[in-house]
């Protein structure tokens, strides 16, 4: 039985791949990532919400909006 197993789980391993961790100051990384956010914001449908929840909505684009504004306007290091 244990030889059956272990022939199974060998053959369902075969075709899986290991996964790579992204390095997160990759910018290619770092470019999906905002991508991938810019596409789940946009798809985001508030109309079934409430309005405590639309406006904690309301409040973290916000600091998000803060942060984003923050990096843009701190000057680059040479």
């Amino acid at each position: 039985m244990t030889t059956a197993y272990n022939a199974y789980k060998a053959k369902q391993q075969k075709g899986k791949t290991t996964r790579q961790k992204k390095d997160p100051n990759e910018p290619q990384a770092v470019f999906d990532m905002m991508d991938k956010t810019v596409t789940k914001i946009r798809s985001i449908d508030t109309s079934a919400w409430t309005d405590d929840n639309k406006t904690n909505f309301q409040t973290s684009l916000t600091s998000l909006k803060t942060e984003i504004d923050n990096y843009l306007n701190t000057p680059t290091p040479r």
